[in-house]
């Protein structure tokens, strides 16, 4: 006497699995829904890492490195992404102050 035990298919490939199976043997998916592990995967930057951008990005991008060790790639090439904007914005602001500095100490020293 054999037993028989029902198959389902994957959501996913199509392919036919056992019913009491969670993951597909074959594209190695999940057949449930799980939104415990979607919650941590949110890829929203908190107020910590924005706080973090904004008073140095070098410590932002090393905190992305962080980010993409834990699985959390997502939030990680956020963190990189406004990071280098802020820098370059930074940069870009920062050059015609010297400039105007630079300028008016050469009036300065030329008049003396």
């Amino acid at each position: 006497m054999t037993i028989m035990s029902t198959t389902n298919t994957c959501r996913w490939c199509n392919s036919p699995i056992k019913a009491e199976d969670e993951i597909c043997k074959h594209c190695h998916e999940y057949q449930t829904d799980n939104t415990d592990t979607i919650s941590l995967k949110d890829p929203t930057l908190s107020t910590c890492d924005w706080i973090i951008i904004i008073c140095s990005q070098l410590i932002g991008m090393l905190t992305a490195i962080i980010y993409f060790n834990k699985g959390e790639i997502l939030r990680g090439k956020r963190l990189i992404k406004y990071s280098l904007i802020i820098l370059l914005c930074k940069l870009l602001a920062s050059y015609p102050v010297y400039y105007i500095f630079k300028t008016f100490y050469k009036v300065l020293k030329s008049d003396i």
